[in-house]
């Protein structure tokens, strides 16, 4: 329940490990390979990490797959399909939405705005 959690949070160690596993993870991920990878249980490593951060934790991987998708995009010749992919997003379109939704700009636009600066 979500009392249980309710004042968790999580060590330095832990934000740590997750920080380092998202950092290095291509392709999907879940909460769960988060908190396996950090030996914590993925409820707990939702709640904790909320607690701890004042972010989701589904807020803040999207940030970091955005974030790569940014410098993914800038290298010369490389499509949105793959940058999607590498990115760590499960379908093009979703990327695409987020991407949006976070810039403003679809991935094509940013990456055409920042090979012509």
């Amino acid at each position: 329940s979500i009392q249980e959690f309710a004042g968790h949070r999580l060590r330095q160690r832990h934000l740590d490990c997750i920080h380092e596993f998202v950092d290095g993870a291509e392709g999907h991920l879940t909460a769960e390979d988060i908190a396996r990878s950090c030996n914590l249980s993925g409820d707990y490593l939702r709640r904790a990490f909320k607690n701890t951060t004042g972010e989701s934790l589904r807020f803040y991987v999207e940030r970091v797959r955005l974030s790569r998708a940014k410098a993914l995009l800038a290298e010369q010749g490389m499509r949105v399909k793959q940058v999607s992919y590498r990115a760590g997003f499960t379908n093009v379109k979703s990327f695409c939405v987020a991407f949006k939704r976070a810039t403003g700009e679809t991935p094509t636009e940013y990456q055409s705005r920042i090979a012509g600066s």
